[in-house]
């Protein structure tokens, strides 16, 4: 069992059914919200800007990420997000719920929005870009993510076990801890455009603001 708490821009959650399939984001949660979007439209990502109760976040409108400023409750951890599923609900009951499990450094939780934002995010369709967590053992963050249906064990070549899952060409990967210079949190980036490599290299890895790990492939 782990040591986990809840924090929720409103008291009352709404009763969802857990057959139904969901959309399924990436958060990244930082200090800095508009200086990140900033940072990832210098790789062709557009956002919107939005404010639910008192949280100020960005979902993305053509990828699978969504820019949250960190909760206050995690603003001393050193979490940088985690995988959470969207749903939809009346305009007075949106608001957000994290679980935050301190073992892992990172959140699962829901994004429950009202009917525009919703058809927004479960629209899109993007190939390009991979998530990633990582956690060894695997098998506890795919546990901890029981909620996104659909895991796969998958193995690329030499390459590590790895649980996968998709949501309309949305890709999330589970992988284990590096050896070292191991990042909780990662995307792999199939660029369509040379001038998104950085230095023009492929596999030319770079970091975000928060020490998120981005790697390009063209």
């Amino acid at each position: 069992m782990f040591a986990a708490f809840i924090v929720s821009s409103f008291s009352a959650m709404p009763h969802m059914s857990a057959s139904s399939i969901q959309p399924v984001r990436t958060a990244l949660f930082s200090s800095t919200p508009q200086k990140l979007c900033n940072f990832y439209k210098n790789y062709g990502l557009l956002f919107k800007s939005c404010r639910t109760a008192d949280m100020e976040h960005y979902p993305s409108l053509n990828s699978s990420l969504w820019i949250i400023k960190t909760p206050p409750h995690l603003s001393e951890s050193k979490c940088l997000g985690g995988f959470i599923t969207c749903h939809l609900t009346p305009e007075l009951n949106e608001g957000f719920k994290f679980i935050y499990d301190p073992k892992k450094s990172l959140v699962s939780g829901q994004a429950y929005v009202a009917q525009e934002l919703y058809s927004q995010i479960a629209s899109i369709n993007n190939d390009t870009w991979v998530s990633i967590v990582r956690h060894s053992p695997i098998d506890e963050l795919k546990e901890f993510y029981s909620d996104i249906p659909g895991w796969n064990m998958e193995q690329h070549g030499a390459g590590p076990r790895h649980y996968a899952a998709e949501y309309k060409k949305n890709v999330f990967e589970i992988y284990p801890n590096r050896l070292e210079n191991s990042s909780k949190m990662e995307f792999v980036v199939i660029a369509p455009d040379s001038r998104y490599v950085p230095h023009g290299r492929e596999d030319s890895p770079t970091e975000d603001l928060d020490g998120r790990q981005i790697r390009f492939f063209q």
